[in-house]
């Protein structure tokens, strides 16, 4: 990635905005509505360009997952049901396998809307 003085100027207002627009309540809590997936996004990237071993921020995306069915060959796969839970998708999953035969079945994680 090649770093430029005004993606490092950008990131700089952006979070000099948000200091400036997030008020301090009880206990350094704070409630806001900016996105802060592009602000982590960027300085993820930044991190990444000036040191290779950078290990990024979290994400704070949310999954499930989708047990998916192809009930007819001609059109795609069609969730069935969600769990928030591996385990549980798994469970229904089997239970799908099991009470469908001639069906195919499959779970996929996927980001919560």
């Amino acid at each position: 990635m090649r770093l430029y003085k005004g993606y490092i100027k950008e990131l700089i207002e952006e979070l000099t905005e948000l200091d400036k627009n997030i008020p301090i309540e009880k206990d350094g809590e704070y409630q806001t509505t900016i996105s802060f997936k592009p602000i982590i996004r960027k300085v993820n990237n930044l991190n990444h360009a000036l040191n290779p071993k950078y290990k990024t921020l979290p994400s704070f995306d949310r999954f499930e997952w989708e047990v998916q069915g192809l009930y007819d060959k001609v059109y795609k796969w069609e969730m069935v049901t969600t769990e928030s839970t591996k385990s549980e998708a798994l469970k229904r999953l089997k239970e799908y396998r099991e009470n469908e035969k001639g069906v195919m079945f499959r779970i996929r994680k996927v980001k919560e809307e």
